[in-house]
């Protein structure tokens, strides 16, 4: 096979009766350029190659038969493609899941049943196709692919090559032609970085962060519900900061992560433990002759919930032979409910005029029993010494002392 570039000069040559055999009226058939003959040698040459579909016939008669016997040479003219260009069949943006057609435009090539189209993604093929026409001149061919873009081809650039495959008798040097590259812009829904679902344990006072990044094109907003004391109005955040948990932090908190492609929901259930709270004692001594007895005669304990670090419960216990508890207010949270009088108010109606009602009058309680305390102990000493000193600052003398006191 006589591989030649269209336009390009080129030669060849046959050689009849090899053996010393006898022959008549040999020649060589040519449908353009010139020849020349030294005995059994014929040279083909032509300056400019002109024609798309041609081969060469070297011929004799064999006298004994009156045959005709000959040989053909087949002859390739190839051009490259001017031009190789990729589109898809869709105008505008791409959305995940639907199927689109890519389209590989080869211009003017010849043969284009020799001509390879291989189509790819970044750096990797996806398929080689081969045309099945059988035209010698040059033609313009467009070869397709299917494609059905998910969310990690968004960004990613489509491009396809073009090649002409002429056998081990064709040039090295054969150009690859290669099209510009095609860019993706695939839409989908928003997909949580992490899962949907989460149970989270922190305890009171530290910070909190719960994390809803998504991604999603066009870019997610987002939009947070739950305990609204954490929520701003303005919340298109990805991440939710809470710098000191309370009691009341805890719940659920739903994150949801939207575009124009649709909508996820992240949950996130919020579990506060109890952290370390203080233990408040005041010790009150009487006084004689300005100096303090040994033995404190009143000892007042105020405890705080664990849950959250408030005031709850007052103890008093007279020189260690009985202990009087005294609920003040609860204003411990359990199980979301607030407790008054041991009666559960849940935190949603905690606005109510009833509730704050009883919030207020066990505060004037607690007032009205740390007074009755002082009054006691001022009539105890007043009922012991009759005439004594009636200087409550001179009477007595109270010390404090702070216990840290761990949740259980």
């Amino acid at each position: 096979i006589l591989v030649v570039k269209h336009g390009d000069p080129t030669s060849a040559s046959c050689s009849i009766c090899q053996h010393g055999c006898r022959y008549e009226n040999p020649g060589l058939e040519k449908p353009i350029g010139d020849y020349t003959r030294n005995g059994t040698m014929f040279s083909w040459r032509v300056n400019s190659m002109t024609e798309w579909d041609i081969s060469i016939i070297c011929h004799y008669e064999d006298p004994k038969t009156n045959k005709q016997c000959c040989g053909t040479l087949p002859i390739t003219v190839y051009k490259p493609p001017d031009t190789v260009s990729i589109s898809v069949n869709h105008n505008g943006l791409m959305v995940e899941g639907r199927q689109y057609t890519l389209q590989c435009t080869v211009q003017d090539v010849a043969p284009v049943g020799n001509l390879t189209v291989t189509f790819y993604r970044r750096q990797t093929s996806l398929v080689q196709i081969r045309s099945n026409k059988t035209t010698k001149a040059p033609v313009t061919e467009t070869f397709t692919l299917k494609i059905s873009p998910s969310k990690d081809d968004d960004g990613a650039q489509y491009w396809c090559e073009a090649k002409l495959q002429l056998g081990p008798e064709a040039p090295q040097d054969l150009p690859v032609m290669v099209s510009q590259n095609l860019t993706a812009t695939v839409y989908y829904i928003p997909q949580a970085v992490n899962s949907l679902s989460h149970e989270i344990n922190v305890t009171e006072g530290d910070t909190l962060h719960l994390n809803c990044s998504a991604v999603g094109n066009p870019s997610p907003s987002y939009n947070w519900s739950g305990p609204t004391h954490h929520i701003s109005p303005f919340n298109n955040i990805s991440v939710l900061t809470i710098k000191s948990v309370h009691a009341d932090s805890a719940g659920q908190y739903n994150c949801t992560v939207e575009n124009n492609m649709g909508k996820v929901n992240v949950l996130f259930t919020v579990h506060v433990k109890g952290g370390s709270c203080p233990v408040f004692t005041f010790e009150i001594a009487m006084v004689k002759n300005g100096v303090a007895e040994k033995q404190p005669r009143y000892l007042l304990s105020v405890l705080f919930s664990p849950s959250s670090c408030k005031l709850t419960l007052a103890h008093v216990k007279l020189r260690q032979t009985f202990i009087v508890t005294v609920l003040v207010f609860g204003i411990g949270v359990m199980n979301n409910s607030l407790f008054c009088f041991l009666y559960p108010i849940p935190l949603t109606q905690l606005s109510t005029a009833n509730n704050i009602s009883c919030i207020l009058v066990t505060a004037i309680l607690f007032c009205v029993v740390i007074g009755a305390i002082l009054l006691g102990a001022y009539a105890a000493y007043y009922k012991h010494h009759r005439m004594g000193e009636y200087n409550l600052k001179k009477i007595l003398r109270v010390r404090s002392k702070h216990i840290p006191m761990l949740p259980a």
